[in-house]
């Protein structure tokens, strides 16, 4: 069917240019708004249907000034060259288009078909002070609280602000997320949601700013609900369920982010975190880019630990969490690991002196692996404080014969957190 609304759509680009009269094009726009008003379709499809068209006029309108820019090209062979990728653009474009058609009639049937216009009510939300004393466990705000995660090249610090911003009548929570690559800022976002009475955290839009080299390049993906058609969603639910669908937010033609959930016993680690099998996953996409996808793993009162792309197996995951309520304690993290070598004459032995920061107090073990991977020494295993720490390896195995000379490694684990590093045994 996508086929042929898109046949439609973009008619004019497959023969010569045609001059068409203003009165001509209303009358057609005319009656294409009343065959999708007629058509038995649920308003969801029809909205489905009114996208998939105006995507195709937009593939007309881009490949027509194309060509137009082709056609000031003197050179004959260059503007041959420039006409073909104009048309293999447009074959790309008009794929797009049906994939994306694709993608919002799967959230069609999903959602139920009818038409998505969420009721806000400001009585129907608590007040920024209300939520931050009782959060949705598994997307906390609470101002203070921040989350810095790693993934690729790119550090993101995501931060809730002591700011609020109205919308709608409802007063939301503004958090700042911040995406740098190689410490250069790329991406500077302010995010708003607000908590309802039923506990769930509601999604209000944002303002996105894409930068290169220190200068502002895109506001592509902002959006505010009551804005031009914008309409808030969900980002978290106060109960979630294994099936629970929903819009995650809205603005036709912009951003169309829906999310499943289809785990409430997740089992993941992150250096900063834990699941133990009990983390909320969800199953993230959008129409606007058909194919790219994402399950998000939240662990309860800390919100989201890990996001991992299930056809790549990229990961983007949580390094650091710092909250301001005692009753969310930070987890205690190993924040530095260093190995000091000393040799000792009469005869030469190499000793090791294992050096690690705690940032709170954690049970903490340290041992001892060679280059296959056989544990040959256990060095330390209790609960030590925040600070500095330091435990002695004398270069022997768990019978107290001496190692040969090689390459060991020593690895200190604290919760969730390890780090390892080289020590070389020098007879």
């Amino acid at each position: 069917m996508w086929k042929c609304l898109l046949t439609a759509a973009v008619l004019a680009t497959a023969g010569p240019m045609v001059v068409v009269a203003q009165e001509s094009d209303e009358a057609t726009e005319m009656g294409e708004m009343k065959a999708l008003l007629a058509a038995r379709r649920s308003p969801c499809s029809r909205t489905s249907d009114a996208a998939l068209r105006a995507c195709g006029h937009e593939i007309r309108d881009d490949y027509w000034i194309a060509v137009g820019k082709c056609l000031n090209l003197t050179d004959e062979e260059e503007r041959a060259e420039c006409l073909e990728e104009a048309r293999e653009m447009r074959s790309e474009d008009l794929s797009l288009c049906g994939e994306q058609f694709e993608v919002r009639e799967e959230v069609c049937d999903l959602l139920g078909g009818g038409p998505y216009d969420p009721e806000i009510d400001p009585d129907d939300f608590f007040s920024p002070e209300e939520a931050a004393e009782n959060p949705n466990p598994y997307f906390p705000l609470i101002p203070g609280m921040r989350w810095v995660y790693e993934g690729g090249d790119e550090v993101i610090e995501v931060t809730v602000t002591e700011d609020t911003r109205e919308i709608l009548g409802v007063d939301c929570f503004v958090v700042t997320d911040v995406v740098r690559e190689n410490n250069e800022v790329i991406e500077d976002t302010q995010d708003w949601y607000a908590l309802d009475r039923e506990g769930n955290v509601r999604y209000f839009g944002e303002f996105t700013q894409t930068l290169e080299n220190g200068e502002l390049k895109s506001l592509e993906g902002s959006w505010e609900a009551g804005v031009d058609g914008g309409k808030a969603g969900i980002i978290m639910k106060a109960d979630p369920q294994v099936g629970d669908f929903y819009r995650q937010e809205f603005l036709l033609g912009d951003v169309e982010d829906v999310g499943q959930v289809i785990s409430i016993n997740g089992d993941e680690q992150v250096p900063a975190a834990s699941c133990d099998g009990h983390c909320v996953v969800t199953h993230d996409f959008t129409a606007i880019e058909p194919g790219i996808v994402e399950n998000k793993y939240y662990a309860r009162d800390i919100g989201l630990i890990l996001e991992l792309n299930p056809d790549t197996h990229e990961r983007v995951e949580l390094v650091e969490f710092h909250s301001p309520n005692p009753r969310i304690a930070s987890p205690p993290r190993l924040s530095d690991l260093r190995v000091d070598v000393q040799s000792y004459p009469n005869p030469l032995l190499s000793e090791s002196m294992i050096q690690f920061d705690l940032s709170g107090e954690s049970d903490v073990s340290a041992d001892i692996y060679d280059v296959a991977g056989r544990r040959v020494q256990s060095l330390v295993t209790g609960r030590y404080g925040a600070g500095s720490h330091a435990v002695r390896w004398d270069g022997t195995d768990a019978n107290n014969n001496r190692v040969a000379t090689g390459i060991y490694f020593v690895r200190v684990q604290t919760g969730d957190n390890a780090m390892t590093r080289k020590v070389v045994i020098v007879r």
